[in-house]
C-alpha cells in the first residue's frame, strides 16, 4: 500500500484535536480499528518514514524529524488539544509517499 505520510499525519492529528479523550492507538484508520492503514513505527508517521529512510536499525523515534511526538497524552481537555495541534502542524522533510 502506498500512502501520503504527510497527509495521513495530519488527518491523524487532526482527529486527535477533535477526540482529545481518545490516544493517537484510537484513530479509526488505522487497520486494528477498522481502518486501512496498517500500524507504523509508534502510530507516528514521521517516526515511521525516518525508520524507513536513514536508520532501519534504529527504533525511527530516536530520529524522528518532528521530536518526541510521545509528548501527546490523553488527559486535560485543554492541553490534549493544544498538543495534537502542535503536532499536527509541525514541519518535516522528506519524500510523501511511503509504501507500508
Amino acid at each position: 500500500m502506498k500512502l501520503n505520510f504527510q497527509a495521513a499525519h495530519k488527518r491523524l492529528w487532526k482527529w486527535c484535536m477533535e477526540n482529545p479523550g481518545k490516544s493517537k492507538i484510537d484513530w479509526p484508520e488505522w487497520v486494528h480499528n477498522k481502518g486501512k492503514i496498517p500500524k507504523v513505527c509508534a502510530y507516528c508517521f514521521p517516526c515511521e518514514a525516518a525508520h524507513q529512510l536513514s536508520a532501519p536499525e534504529l527504533n525511527g523515534c530516536k530520529v524522528c524529524p518532528i521530536g518526541n511526538c510521545d509528548i501527546y497524552k490523553v488527559g486535560e481537555i485543554t492541553q490534549t488539544i493544544r498538543t495534537a495541534k502542535i503536532l499536527m502542524n509541525q514541519p518535516w522533510t522528506g519524500r510523501k509517499v511511503y509504501e507500508i
